[in-house]
C-alpha cells in the first residue's frame, strides 16, 4: 500500500476510535445521571407522601394575619373558624381554575347593613 493510503487509514481508524471512546464515556455518564434523578425522585416522592400524611400546621403569626385581613376585607363581619389550603398539595390544578377560584371568592363582599339601608 502506498504512504499516503495507510496515513489515512490509520487516521481513520485513529478518529473513529476516539469518537466511540468519547461516545460511551458520554453514554455511561448519562445513565449514571438517570440513576441519580431516579434516586432524587423517588427521595422527593417519599418526602411528599409524608408531608401529606402529616397534620398541617399554622403558626400564630399566620393565624393572626389571616385574621386580620378577614376583618378588613369583610369590614369586622367575619371571624375565621377553619384554614385550609385552597389548592391541596396532591392534585395538580392548573392555574386558570385557582385564579377562577380566587375572583369568585373575592367578589363575595357583603356590604354593611347601614351600606344597605342608604342604597335602598
Amino acid at each position: 500500500m502506498s504512504d499516503v493510503f495507510r496515513q489515512g487509514l490509520e487516521l481513520s481508524v485513529i478518529g473513529f476510535a476516539v469518537v466511540f471512546g468519547v461516545l460511551s464515556v458520554m453514554a455511561v455518564v448519562v445513565s449514571l445521571l438517570k440513576r441519580l434523578d431516579d434516586r432524587w425522585q423517588a427521595a422527593e416522592a417519599e418526602q411528599k407522601a409524608a408531608a401529606l400524611t402529616r397534620e398541617p400546621t399554622i403558626d400564630d403569626t399566620t393565624l393572626a394575619l389571616i385574621s386580620a385581613a378577614v376583618f378588613v376585607a369583610l369590614q369586622g363581619r367575619g371571624q375565621v373558624t377553619k384554614i385550609r389550603r385552597l389548592r391541596p398539595t396532591d392534585r395538580k390544578g392548573g392555574a386558570w381554575a385557582l385564579q377562577g377560584r380566587l375572583s369568585i371568592q373575592g367578589s363575595h363582599v357583603v356590604p354593611r347593613a347601614t351600606d344597605r339601608q342608604n342604597h335602598s
